[in-house]
C-alpha cells in the first residue's frame, strides 16, 4: 500500500501507483482576482518545464494576449527556481502574474501570485514578503 502524511495526519491509499498533486488556492476577501496559488505536481518527463513554455501553452481563448514581462533564475538557500511574471489580457480585463517554480522532493514546486494588471507592485510586494519567508532543507 502506498501511505501519504501532512503534518496533520497520515492516511493509507489502495495499493501502489497513485500520484500527488496538490493544489491550494487563496483569494483575497471580497476579491476573487487576487489571490496566491500553491501546486506541486510531476514534472512533465522529456519535456519543457520552463514557465515559459507552461505560459505559452495555456488554452487559446483563456487569454486573449499573454506577454512576459520578466524571467530570471532565483536561488531560495539550498534551492534555485525560476521566477516569471507576466500579463495577460481577456477584453477590457489586463491579470498579472507571478510564478516560482522551485523543484523539491522530486516534484515541482509553484507558487502563484495573480492580481488586476495595475496592481503589479502590491503582487510583486506580496510575492517578495512569501519568498523571503521559504525555508527549504536540501538541495535537490
Amino acid at each position: 500500500m502506498t501511505w501519504f502524511s501532512t503534518n496533520e495526519f497520515l492516511f493509507e491509499l489502495p495499493g501502489d501507483g497513485w500520484v500527488e498533486e496538490t493544489i491550494h488556492v487563496f483569494y483575497a476577501k471580497e476579491d476573487d482576482r487576487t489571490g496566491f496559488v500553491i501546486t506541486r505536481v510531476s514534472p512533465v518527463k522529456g519535456g519543457d518545464n520552463s514557465l515559459e513554455a507552461s505560459i505559452a501553452a495555456l488554452p487559446k481563448g483563456l487569454y486573449d494576449e499573454k506577454e512576459i514581462v520578466r524571467s530570471e533564475y532565483r536561488y531560495f538557500g539550498a534551492v534555485d527556481g525560476q521566477d516569471v511574471s507576466f500579463f495577460a489580457r481577456k477584453g477590457m480585463d489586463g491579470s498579472y502574474f507571478r510564478i516560482v517554480s522551485v523543484p523539491c522532493h522530486g516534484r515541482e514546486l509553484s507558487l502563484q501570485w495573480m492580481g488586476p494588471a495595475g496592481t503589479r507592485e502590491q503582487v510583486d510586494e506580496r510575492a517578495e514578503r512569501t519568498l523571503e519567508s521559504l525555508k527549504f532543507w536540501s538541495r535537490q
